[in-house]
């Protein structure tokens, strides 16, 4: 007959391989031998925890304890449970006891660690995670959870957190969740190339990783690897083909790079099937499943870029979700004597922009209104907090989630909400539908029509527009007479590369342009092979994208396109600002994009005494360059084709007086751009005529 001893080591070895019901009921025999074998309960403790069934796990573990009170794994084991169960007191009670019965046991620091950095002790849990991790150089989980708890702070040093997860899944190779946070981590850094390599490490685990196709999806359309980007996304929607938001990502990715015109007139036509296909499904929120709203299913932002009218697209892309959204205009009212609240919604990772444009404004209205910014606490801190002068601009912080958002904005009952940017992310494509303020309008933070119908106006510029803009709005277009933005200058960097120091031939005629590679149009090939046809010295520069793919599939085209020239076409290397700017300074002449012109880099021109030759596009996407000139009152940079363009640039680049004239023009006018606060009274007058607009409407 076995001992007690031996059916032990029997039930440890069923427990440990998942075989419970055969570990319980040698557990009972032990039991039944001698009811003071304390590890016979602890295993039974073990299989009700394994079960949820705390409570059990809890009275069992409680009899282990009353045989042998001085084993420092059942007060471990105890105070994980009721941890698990909710009460973070007796958890604490307990694991303190584990310590003081063995104080090199690193098991209970780690679960100490993780009740306190449940109760937002993230201090506590930090020295817990780092003694036990002192303690026991091998515990893997002490590592991870010490990342993720680093990575939570306000600015964490992102290597810093990257060590640790490293570290957890060098100890415990078959640890997907650390695999996953040093992916993700990397993803955060911007180095997606090592993002890339820990999401595939994951999938060489776990090849149906949900979570790591999708990430792996999201990095290549990034880059602008296209097939492979839409490789993910069919393995994406094939994990869960019912999930119509998932649908979304294959039907609507586009390439970063068009090889020519046709294949995006094609794609256009395609879209708009695509687009007929989900209205017709005649979709509801729970057609559209809980995941619609981190699946990026707004219309893609690179068709800004196209050269195409979107208005129509975009409104047909609304009626997608006619059914979705319903009933939720604001039911609050005004009164003529209620302070004009206005609110500025800015989502993560546009901060930036924002901060540039948008607080002169602020800082100016006049304190008759009630102003509330509105974005992540993190990107406000970061950008957006320096830039506000004022301590009565009121700050409402959201997650970047539906039901966050609705719940910290609506109960602000805004008479007026101005969405920064529209189609850039999920967020602020939809915050529109959820109707957060009686009156809504957007701007040139995106500078094209939304489609919305919950838009109400679209805040413009007479020096933007033409007599018949309003036919590209499905919004009322209000035109202000100066432009809806007040930019300072920005000073000339000192100790910028020079164009030697990045490869650059001096010996030639220099045409730059400076836009992110993303914005040239096949179109745009046509005016770079004129100007090196004109101008035989002439060397035609681009700014390396990020991800070297996009890139290269500029450079295959052109070298297609503008095969006779590619000789005299470079790429300048990836630059951080002070060298963007020390470019445009040493350029002789700026070449601007075409259908979506330059505006901040424009500025940039300026400020640097660099002239841009511009084409005006129909569309104000296309026409801030030109509104610059306007207010400079500077002519003969403003072609009227692709043809003009390169004739005026080769002419003024070839006339080192014409070059000369120019740069001093811009020197002598260019403050004109500069710290225009005329615009404010502007936006007060608008915000005064939306407020009317309210009363008349109840």
């Amino acid at each position: 007959m076995a001992t007690k001893e031996e059916l032990f080591q029997n039930a440890v070895a069923f427990f440990n391989q998942n075989n419970n019901e055969e570990a319980e009921k040698i557990c009972f025999e032990i039991i039944k031998i001698d009811r003071f074998f304390a590890d016979a309960y602890n295993i039974l403790s073990a299989i009700n925890s394994k079960n949820n069934n705390l409570d059990k796990a809890i009275e069992y573990i409680q009899h282990a304890i009353n045989i042998n009170p001085t084993n420092h794994l059942y007060y471990t084991n105890l105070g994980e449970y009721y941890h698990r169960k909710g009460d973070p007191k007796k958890a604490e009670e307990s694991l303190v006891k584990a310590i003081e019965i063995k104080p090199d046991f690193s098991g209970a620091r780690y679960n100490l660690g993780n009740v306190h950095k449940s109760q937002g002790r993230k201090k506590e849990a930090k020295i817990c995670f780092e003694n036990a991790i002192a303690l026991n150089r091998e515990d893997w989980q002490s590592l991870q959870n010490l990342g993720n708890l680093l990575k939570e702070e306000d600015e964490p040093d992102l290597e810093e957190v990257a060590s640790y997860y490293w570290a957890s899944i060098r100890i415990k190779p078959s640890n997907i969740e650390g695999e996953m946070a040093l992916a993700s981590c990397f993803y955060d850094m911007k180095n997606l190339y090592k993002a890339e390599f820990h999401y595939r490490a994951v999938l060489a685990k776990k090849e149906d990783h949900d979570q790591a196709i999708k990430c792996l999806a999201v990095i290549y359309e990034m880059q602008g690897r296209y097939e492979e980007a839409l490789k993910y996304s069919r393995m994406y929607l094939n994990n869960n083909k019912e999930n119509v938001a998932r649908m979304f990502r294959v039907d609507f990715l586009e390439p970063h790079i068009n090889m020519h015109s046709k294949e995006i007139e094609l794609g256009y036509k395609k879209k708009f099937q695509h687009i007929q296909k989900y209205i017709d499904m005649d979709l509801n929120l729970e057609k559209i499943s809980g995941d619609w709203f981190i699946e990026n299913i707004q219309p893609n932002l690179y068709l800004s870029y196209q050269g195409t009218n979107n208005k129509e697209y975009k409104t047909k892309y609304n009626q997608i979700f006619k059914n979705v959204f319903t009933d939720l205009y604001p039911t609050y009212r005004k009164k003529e004597s209620d302070p004009i609240k206005v609110g500025y919604l800015v989502t993560g990772s546009h901060e930036g922009i924002f901060s540039r444009f948008m607080p002169p404004i602020i800082n100016n209205l006049d304190k008759k209104f009630k102003q509330y910014i509105i974005s992540e606490e993190k990107g406000y801190k970061k950008y957006i907090k320096e830039k506000i002068t004022r301590d009565d601009i009121n700050t409402v912080f959201i997650d970047g989630t539906e039901k966050n958002i609705k719940d910290q904005v609506k109960p602000l009952e805004l008479d007026i909400l101005y969405h920064w940017e529209i189609g850039t992310d999920t967020l602020n494509y939809f915050a529109p539908y959820f109707r957060l303020a009686q009156i809504q309008v957007t701007s040139l933070g995106f500078p094209e029509t939304t489609g919305l119908p919950d838009m109400d106006y679209f805040i413009s510029s007479e020096l933007l527009e033409l007599p018949n803009s309003q036919d590209h709005y499905t919004e009322k277009l209000f035109n202000f007479k100066n432009l809806p933005l007040i930019n300072s200058k920005v000073k000339e960097p000192e100790g910028f590369k020079s164009f030697e120091d990045l490869k650059v031939d001096t010996t030639k005629n220099n045409y730059l342009c400076c836009q992110n590679l993303k914005k040239i149009h096949p179109d745009y090939d046509i005016v770079v092979k004129k100007i090196l046809e004109k101008d035989p010295n002439g060397l035609f520069l681009f700014m390396e994208n990020q991800y070297f793919q996009v890139t290269d599939e500029l450079k295959a085209r052109l070298k297609v396109t503008c095969a006779e020239f590619y000789d005299r076409i470079f790429f300048i290397e990836m630059v951080d600002n002070k060298d963007f700017l020390g470019c445009i300074k040493q350029a002789d002449i700026i070449i601007d994009s075409i259908y979506f012109g330059g505006t901040t880099t424009s500025y940039d021109a300026f400020s640097m005494g660099t002239p841009v030759v511009t084409w005006p596009w129909d569309f104000e996407r296309g026409r801030y360059t030109k509104a610059l000139y306007d207010i400079m009152g500077i002519e003969g940079l403003v072609a009227k084709d692709f043809d003009d363009m390169a004739e005026i640039a080769v002419k003024t680049v070839n006339n080192k007086e014409i070059l000369k004239s120019f740069k001093n023009k811009i020197e002598e006018k260019s403050h004109l751009l500069f710290d225009r606060y005329e615009v404010v009274k502007e936006y007060e007058d608008f915000f005064v005529f939306c407020r009317n607009e309210i009363l008349k409407r109840q």
